[in-house]
């Protein structure tokens, strides 16, 4: 296919990543952002071995990882702090049999870079107002200023309340979820307590994020709600550990309620990932509770997906088909056991039925369902990858 003049709309994580990978094998990309600055939103995040695959053929593991934390499993205990079940990640080729746990702000700059060097223009403090298609283009326009930019293609990686879908026949439902809370604090994360916690008030979770700092998260509840509103920390501290003791010691790491981000979990289904010349991508596409930790993942892999089939196919047509055949039933199966998952760990009652049921059943957290989990195989998409963009950041088979 011949090189495109693309937008990306959304500078987050799956918007970065695809501006880096379009980029890079060619095409004319300017993203823009409607935030100020290039800054992430959420505290640390943990790649799982189909993010990895994405970051590695980047380039970018060895930058991330001297500031996160190697994980081979997660540790599931029920509210006393019993075991419920070990998740490992399953093994494969290095780097790509274990997760890595970093500040999301970590991952965030070094998509950045990548996007920069491989030539994308980077716009902040703009926002698409409306669209237009025509068969051949689609034209945005964006404020401030009204300005109007025409492209072969538009990238919405707007996130799961997306305006740029609200604009597009894609049949969209959106269904809220948990509210949840999460904090990066300078504190070391105890090894007894690393994992999750399914309690009576939810889940409640502590991960290490290197260099001394600890990755939590929590089910919020009403209380922890009004001391956030509050704005008080030690509010927040003692309504975190009431409902949370496990949590007790980590918040107290919690300097300053703007620290912490709380947010409702959407589950966006849509009945397309593409209309026209628009294609959805990350959250604006499928967003999901954060049970499987596929979230983020699933971006990067839209990204790498949708930078593949472009390669692939000499009709842009045929091209974001293969994406939205392939994308949306395998993201579809990870939305399903995600929001079940979700349901799982706030059951209010039945808890022993249920703690009972995960110890015994390894189908539920087994390598098989974390394979799956992970849509591809994540070897097979990072070699894919590095065939395509080549040594270097050049698009394979491109002259400098």
């Amino acid at each position: 296919m011949q090189p495109l003049r693309v937008v990306v709309a959304g500078g987050g994580i799956g918007g970065l990543a695809a501006a880096a990978l379009l980029a890079r094998t060619g095409h004319d990309v300017t993203l823009l952002e409607r935030a100020g600055s290039l800054r992430a939103v959420g505290a640390g995040i943990a790649l799982q071995p189909n993010g990895l695959a994405v970051a590695d053929a980047l380039g970018i593991v060895d930058r991330i990882a001297a500031q996160g934390s190697w994980q081979h499993g997660l540790a599931l205990h029920d509210g006393r702090g019993r075991a419920l079940a070990n998740v490992a990640v399953p093994s494969a080729a290095a780097p790509l049999g274990a997760a890595l746990v970093v500040p999301r702000q970590v991952l965030h700059d070094a998509l950045a870079d990548v996007a920069a060097a491989a030539g994308a223009a980077v716009t902040t403090g703009i926002e698409v107002a409306d669209l237009a298609q025509d068969g051949d283009s689609v034209t945005v326009s964006v404020e401030p200023g009204a300005t109007r930019i025409r492209a072969d293609l538009l990238v919405a990686a707007d996130g799961a309340r997306s305006l740029i879908r609200a604009r597009l026949s894609v049949g969209t439902k959106d269904t809220p979820g948990p509210v949840y809370l999460r904090a990066l604090v300078p504190m070391s994360c105890p090894d007894e307590l690393a994992g999750e916690h399914w309690g009576p008030c939810g889940l409640a979770g502590l991960v290490p994020c290197g260099r001394g700092r600890t990755y939590w998260f929590a089910s919020s509840t009403e209380d922890i709600r009004d001391a956030v509103a509050s704005g008080r920390v030690t509010a927040v501290r003692t309504s975190v550990s009431a409902a949370h003791p496990v949590l007790s010691g980590a918040v107290q790491g919690l300097r300053d309620v703007r620290d912490l981000l709380v947010n409702q979990v959407h589950s966006v289904h849509t009945s397309s990932f593409v209309d026209g010349r628009v294609v959805l991508l990350g959250d604006a596409a499928h967003a999901m509770p954060p049970n499987l930790g596929q979230g983020a993942n699933s971006a990067l892999l839209d990204a790498a997906v949708l930078a593949l089939e472009l390669a692939d196919a000499d009709v842009l047509a045929d091209a974001l088909a293969r994406y939205d055949g392939g994308r949306r039933p395998a993201v579809r199966r990870v939305q399903r056991d995600s929001e079940r998952l979700a349901g799982l760990a706030h059951w209010r009652h039945g808890r022993r039925l249920r703690d009972l049921a995960v110890r015994t059943t390894s189908a539920a957290v087994g390598p098989r369902a974390a394979r799956a989990a992970f849509q591809v195989d994540v070897v097979g998409l990072r070699d894919d990858l590095r065939e395509l963009i080549g040594p270097g950041g050049r698009p394979a088979g491109r002259p400098s």
